[in-house]
This record gives C-alpha cells, structure tokens and sequence, in this order.
C-alpha cells in the first residue's frame, strides 16, 4: 500500500457584534450618527464579541503521493 499526504482547506467566516453609545434627541438622529461612525474614516472605540462562527465545508485541494522513504515522490 502507498501513503498519500492530502491537503484539505476550509474556510472560517466570523461575525462579531459590537455596542455603542451615542447621545442623541431621538432613535432617528441616534441612527444616523451610528451609520456615519461606520461608515466615516475615524475610528471607532467598540468591544467586539463574537456572535457567529461558521467552520464551513472541508474540501480536498491536493493528493500526492508519498515515496517509500516517507518523501513526498516527483
């Protein structure tokens, strides 16, 4: 019997949440402050946690095949 070194692969897709607090006459103003936070260039002061973790499918990107001295063969 031959032995076969087998690379796999997978991707990790993470999503985190974070909390911020903003001073704000209502829920609207409060929103539109949040948006412009994300999405401007400052940066913005948020302890993120992890909400999500997705370990996604594994899938063979390589086979070969391995000499008898334990060497991978040409």
């Amino acid at each position: 019997m031959s032995q076969f070194t087998i690379t796999l692969e997978r991707t990790v897709t993470t999503r985190e949440v974070g909390h911020v607090t903003v001073e704000a006459t209502d829920l609207g103003e409060a929103e539109r402050i949040a948006r412009g936070r994300a999405h401007g260039k400052a940066p913005i002061e948020v302890e993120w946690q992890v909400d999500l973790e997705d370990a996604g499918r594994v899938v063979v990107v390589d086979v070969e095949e391995m000499g008898e001295s334990g060497a991978k063969a040409a």
